[in-house]
Parts: C-alpha cells; sequence; structure tokens
C-alpha cells in the first residue's frame, strides 16, 4: 500500500459509500450517517464497541465543503432519531446532538486537498453524563 492509502481507506458505510476493504467492519455504524465517498482516517479514528454501544472517534473526508458537510449532517442526524444541542457554523463548524445515553459531537474543518477542497469531519461519541444511567458506566 502506498502511504496514503495506509492512511485513509474507502469505507462502505451508510451513506452510499463505494465498497473498500473495510466494508464489512464499518457497515455496524447504522446509528450515524456518513456521507458518500468519504476516506477513512486510520490514524484518527478510535472505537470502542459496535453497533448502538460504541464510543469513539470517526475521523475522515469528505470530497465537499465545510458548508455542504454541515447541511448533510444538520439534515441527517434528526433522522436517525439524534436531538439537536448545539450547532455553530463557522469556518471550523461544530455540531452536538443526543440520543439516549450518548452525546455525538461533529467538528468539520476545511482541508484543501491539491485539487479542489474537501472537508475533514471528525466525529466523537461520548457517553452522557449526569442525570441517566449510561451502559457505560462502571457498576458498582
Amino acid at each position: 500500500m502506498s502511504g496514503s492509502q495506509s492512511q485513509q481507506q474507502q469505507a462502505n458505510v451508510p451513506g452510499g459509500n463505494p465498497a473498500g476493504p473495510l466494508s464489512a467492519g464499518f457497515a455496524r455504524f447504522t446509528d450515524i450517517p456518513m456521507p458518500a465517498k468519504n476516506s477513512l482516517d486510520l490514524d484518527r479514528t478510535l472505537i470502542f464497541g459496535s453497533e448502538r454501544d460504541w464510543i469513539g472517534r470517526v475521523s475522515l473526508t469528505t470530497p465537499t465543503t465545510v458548508n455542504e458537510a454541515y447541511d448533510f449532517y444538520k439534515a441527517e442526524m434528526p433522522r436517525l432519531g439524534w436531538t439537536e444541542l448545539t450547532a455553530v457554523r463557522s469556518a471550523t463548524s461544530v455540531l452536538s446532538y443526543q440520543q439516549d445515553n450518548r452525546v455525538a459531537t461533529i467538528q468539520i474543518s476545511p482541508r484543501r486537498a491539491l485539487i479542489g477542497n474537501s472537508a475533514q469531519v471528525d466525529f466523537w461519541m461520548n457517553p452522557r453524563t449526569g442525570g441517566g444511567a449510561s451502559s457505560f458506566a462502571p457498576a458498582g
């Protein structure tokens, strides 16, 4: 694999992404939308758990602008049952959502490519703290 291929892989995840070597492993993320034709940054992605009970960070590049990626998440997160907590649209945009015992934070920044512009998306999934039981809370 070349250096760029080892760091980023095409993934087949919800949102119509092309099939790639990670398709089986990432098909389980049915609770978050993924823009089409994204490239997953394996060096920056760290996930614990599976299906609808995972936490961590998914980092990807999408061939859309920051504004297009922002609009995509703003429309698609509620369709999957997420409730918006905050949204800031700027050069680096941030959206936060809540669903059950988890909070999703999406940071979208511009990424300058050799040909055209693209967006870097960092998607953090964390357990919600305070006021509710979490499956990630220690037993005791």
